[in-house]
């Protein structure tokens, strides 16, 4: 809506309708502004007061800043989701593993046993158990840490919930670790 010099002395107000709502607003007001004055919310990028209300997005850039932002964000949460996905394939292959290694040691102790083979095989399946156990409680380790990193990506508010779960020392209250 354009006002000409001349309409500008003569009309006092402008009448708008927003949400069902009529306000009066002076000429040369925008429709951010009347929103505003009348205290409805408009979400928006581009209005600034110092600015010309036409292409203030472009003039300051803050549309690339949270297009950025929101890419970043995206990134973050893809590269996590992608991580956990890894860690639960590496924590299956690796319980698969621990298995194939548990009967092993169970075999080679059988054959000790019967007297076919020396100890020295109990003792070689049994070290491999033993680090492929190992190996198993760091993978699950990192995979909870990366299921964390899921959490943090998408903004969830896990260090609260974390906070009330965990086991508090005695005689202090859930709330007094801050």
């Amino acid at each position: 809506m354009t006002i000409t010099p001349a309409e500008e002395t003569t009309v006092k107000t402008i009448t708008l309708a927003i949400d069902r709502r009529t306000i009066k607003v002076p000429p040369g007001s925008t429709v951010l502004q009347a929103a505003r004055a009348a205290g409805i919310y408009i979400p928006t990028l581009c209005d600034d007061p110092h600015l010309k209300p036409f292409g203030a997005t472009h003039q300051t850039g803050w549309l690339g800043v949270y297009q950025q932002t929101i890419l970043n964000a995206f990134r973050e949460t893809n590269d996590a989701l992608t991580g956990s996905q890894k860690k639960i394939r590496e924590s299956a292959m690796q319980v698969e593993r621990v298995v194939a290694l548990r009967e092993f040691a169970r075999l080679s102790r059988l054959r000790f046993d019967k007297g076919v083979t020396g100890y020295l095989d109990v003792l070689i399946a049994e070290n491999e158990l033993f680090a492929a156990e190992l190996a198993s409680a760091r993978i699950l380790a990192d995979r909870y840490t990366q299921q964390v990193s899921v959490y943090q990506a998408m903004g969830g508010g896990w260090v609260e919930i974390a906070a009330s779960m965990a086991p508090q020392p005695q005689g202090m209250a859930a709330g007094s670790l801050q």
